[in-house]
């Protein structure tokens, strides 16, 4: 059974006292804040089982929108809305939408819109920023993501981009290193490079990394 809590997700601390303050505005007073990744976040959402989570975009960096869906299938029961405090590369707001999020909210956007989107989410509704709804209307149709071998190397792929190492990349996406390493030299073998100067101008040449995929500089993105 879901508890009353709502939870926010964070690598800040900072964030949560602003979230208490938003949320009571709106009558809501439990509020848990959380900077746990991984297996240890999904202790944590069994343990209080919140009505509500909410993820910033930028906590697992490009790799978010897929550990998302990875936390939906393995706990199904899950209300997920994903919020961004600053600019996010378009490209990685519409990820999120493509792994099936239906609630994001971003300060950048408009604080009026942003507090509109908070209550919608609050009171139950999916709610998706305005200028991320215009683009997904402009693209006619958002596509299934598939369960694909080579949709995890794209996260690999983008992670080798933002100068992640292997170990961190294992981390982030809960792979042994040994798998992460895998994919990298699977990488590199597709675009004939010997190092990461050659994959990326390859991976940019062939328009699978776009320099917007590359905007993730610690703190810079979302």
């Amino acid at each position: 059974m879901k508890g009353s809590c709502i939870l926010f997700v964070s690598r800040s601390k900072d964030i949560f006292p602003l979230a208490k303050i938003y949320t009571k505005k709106f009558g809501y007073s439990d509020i848990k804040g959380t900077t746990r990744s991984g297996n240890k976040l999904h202790r944590v959402i069994n343990e209080c089982k919140p009505r509500l989570v909410f993820v910033e975009a930028s906590f697992y960096g490009t790799a978010t929108p897929y550990m998302l869906r990875k936390l939906q299938q393995k706990i199904p029961w899950l209300r997920l809305a994903v919020f961004s405090l600053g600019e996010c590369a378009p490209e990685l707001e519409l990820r999120f939408l493509f792994y099936g999020v239906e609630r994001y909210i971003s300060l950048h956007h408009g604080m009026a819109d942003f507090i509109h989107g908070l209550k919608a989410i609050l009171d139950g509704k999916t709610y998706i920023a305005w200028k991320v709804r215009k683009r997904m209307e402009e693209l006619g149709s958002i596509p299934e993501p598939s369960n694909r071998e080579s949709d995890r190397e794209d996260e690999v792929m983008v992670m080798l981009a933002n100068g992640k190492t292997v170990e961190k990349i294992a981390e982030t996406l809960n792979l042994s290193a040994r798998t992460v390493a895998h994919h990298k030299t699977s990488i590199f073998s597709r675009y004939q490079a010997e190092n990461m100067a050659e994959f990326i101008r390859a991976a940019l040449n062939s328009g699978r990394l776009i320099l917007r995929d590359m905007f993730y500089l610690e703190g810079r993105y979302c």
